[in-house]
């Protein structure tokens, strides 16, 4: 089971981060998450489906490698992206580049050992 401080996790539901409108001017709305850590595996507000998800920027405080995860609305995993991640600061993903085009969860899995920090994120949709 996934190690991290749920208190710190600001994309979760329960804690109930506002949806934000991005700068796109395409009218959808972006998904903002604050601060997370974890060992092995964290997901973006509990595992949340996001409807027409086409990319995700993070902000990791700590450096390593770890792997982007994707599962589709039903949980099931569809795609793990291995990323080198070696200072830390922002990276990203594109959904519709991994040939993903849908309603996803999408999280993080530690594949260099220690503890991974998060500083923020942001969920863009269609």
């Amino acid at each position: 089971m996934s190690q991290h401080k749920q208190s710190d996790w600001r994309g979760s539901e329960k804690i109930g981060v506002p949806v934000r409108s991005n700068s796109r001017g395409n009218g959808m709305s972006d998904h903002h998450f604050g601060s997370g850590s974890f060992t092995k595996e964290l997901w973006i507000a509990n595992k949340r489906v996001f409807q027409n998800c086409s990319g995700v920027d993070v902000e990791f405080v700590t450096p390593g490698t770890f792997d982007w995860i994707i599962a589709d609305a039903s949980g099931k995993e569809v795609k793990s992206v291995a990323h080198i991640n070696k200072t830390g600061g922002w990276t990203s993903i594109d959904l519709p580049s991994q040939g993903l085009y849908g309603h996803y969860s999408v999280g993080f899995r530690n594949t260099s050992g220690g503890t991974k920090e998060i500083k923020q994120g942001d969920v863009y949709f269609k």
